[in-house]
């Protein structure tokens, strides 16, 4: 399933420093008088960096874990990750992170060192030089935390598609019954909709299930009507939608287009063969089944008519 689904939300800078500097300052209050005013003072600082440091390295450990969700993801999650943040990017900013967490706590060990040896008026001082120093780290941190967040912000939303699952995709020019198709076949399931984080348009999801569940003859398909991203050649694409159809290569295991050979097609007999043959070209390692649909309300009379490559496909249907 989505890696990144189940990621906790990461907070915005401006909300983890305020909720961390209340914290801190309530739990240092909570601090009873003892052992004398430089005691007391050295005590109650020392608990204040520590939360702060604390809740900071939380914070960018929950940052890391999308990194390594992307690290142990399917391929397919891989690939849309990339639609947005390159893999270098992604590595480096883990890096990154990584690295302010070491320093973050290696600041704390040593402000706490100087607190210890401190009079109560330094202790103040000293914790208001390490919070400038831990939440400074943070900072110039920003753009490398928001490459992340930014990555399970748009990848989280892919829910609906299971990489894992017999996955067949149904593929064909707008108004060629490709819809009809996947609600016909998995009628008996709720059909899903994906939103495909890079545009408005939808992927109906449907499932196809057969025998009896959590037996060895078990078997549950799943159906994906892809609308807006393989009703055109590639070459027409942009880049982002290109990489997105290169990703659905690691969901199919059978391609099926649909061709619609009436007056009413969207696309000419020509495009469709056109758009047919590019998908073969795309994914050369998939098996492609071709379905002229509405065969029922061909007439006779446009038989001849037809191109002679897709009439050669429609009398296959029925040898």
């Amino acid at each position: 399933m989505n890696p990144f689904e189940s990621l906790s939300e990461i907070s915005k800078f401006e909300i983890l420093e305020d909720t961390l500097l209340k914290r801190a300052s309530k739990r240092a209050m909570s601090i009873s008088y003892k052992g004398g005013k430089t005691v007391t003072a050295r005590y109650r600082e020392e608990i204040r960096i520590t939360t702060l440091s604390v809740g900071l390295k939380r914070h960018l450990r929950k940052v890391i874990k999308i990194g390594k969700a992307y690290q142990t993801a399917d391929p397919f999650y891989k690939e849309m990750s990339e639609l947005f943040v390159s893999e270098e990017t992604i590595i480096n900013s883990v890096n990154k992170v990584n690295k302010s967490i070491i320093l973050i706590e290696k600041l704390e060990k040593r402000y706490i060192i100087d607190l210890r040896s401190s009079g109560w008026k330094r202790a103040s001082i000293i914790r208001k030089q390490a919070y400038g120093r831990l939440l400074n780290e943070i900072k110039k941190r920003k753009k490398d935390i928001n490459n992340l967040v930014l990555l399970r912000s748009r990848i989280r939303r892919i829910h609906a598609i299971d990489p894992v699952k017999p996955t067949v995709v149904i593929v064909g020019c707008p108004n060629s019954g490709k819809s009809s198709l996947v609600n016909i076949i998995s009628s008996a399931e709720k059909i899903e909709v994906a939103n495909y984080p890079f545009t408005t348009k939808e992927v109906s999801v449907g499932h196809i299930s057969r025998g009896k569940q959590f037996t060895p003859e078990y078997i549950n398909i799943q159906i994906i009507d892809t609308p807006g991203l393989l009703d055109r050649p590639l070459y027409e694409r942009n880049l982002i939608e290109r990489k997105a159809i290169l990703a659905l290569r690691h969901l199919a295991q059978v391609i099926v287009f649909l061709f619609d050979p009436t007056r009413l097609q969207y696309y000419t007999i020509n495009q469709q063969l056109d758009l047919y043959n590019n998908i073969k070209t795309t994914f050369p390692n998939l098996n492609i089944i071709s379905v002229v649909n509405k065969i029922d309300i061909l007439s006779d009379s446009e038989l001849p008519e037809l191109n002679n490559e897709l009439r050669d496909i429609i009398f296959s249907e029925f040898i």
